[in-house]
């Protein structure tokens, strides 16, 4: 996949991560997952609701009749978020984990380049607020030029805004 390709995949997952959360807003549901486990085999089904759904109501999700006499069993995610579904976090998009190099010289999973933290210091407030609107966040106008620089050095971290997006080249 080409960048350009990857970029306009990703502007489109941030299109549906603001829908999901518009809807979230409106009907105030939830995703969850219910891991159905019988014989051999599991299935996971995406429910959405606005409390996590008790056992007997997970069972009534299902493609198939629960029946934990015979040792199935039902496990029920409320850990699930609207990035994973709508797929903005590249941690966990496999094509961006598997490209990602660890061992890129001066950085860990927790910082990145010096490069990165100089250009990221030398923009204003217009630009860092454009960057974050793109993916997908809401600027508060009293959040500060340090706050939104934290905001993106953040989500830079978590793969959320992918580091292609900050021009080191005259750092």
């Amino acid at each position: 996949m080409t960048d350009h390709t990857s970029t306009q995949a990703l502007s489109l997952r941030v299109q549906a991560l603001a829908l999901l959360q518009q809807a979230q807003e409106l009907d105030g549901l939830h995703p969850f997952l219910i891991h159905h486990s019988h014989q051999y085999i599991g299935t996971s089904y995406l429910v959405w609701a606005q409390t996590e759904p008790d056992e007997e109501t997970a069972a009534k999700m299902l493609d198939s009749q629960y029946e934990p006499e015979k040792n199935e069993g039902l496990h029920i995610e409320s850990g699930v978020t609207l990035e994973e579904i709508a797929g903005t976090s590249v941690a966990h998009r496999v094509p961006d984990v598997l490209a990602s190099d660890p061992s890129d010289g001066d950085e860990t999973s927790d910082t990145f380049p010096q490069a990165y933290h100089t250009a990221i210091n030398r923009m204003d407030y217009g630009p860092l607020k454009e960057l974050l609107e793109e993916f997908g966040f809401a600027v508060n106008p009293s959040e500060s030029e340090d706050e939104l620089r934290e905001a993106v050095r953040s989500n830079l971290l978590d793969g959320t805004i992918p580091r292609t997006r900050i021009d080191i080249s005259a750092v």
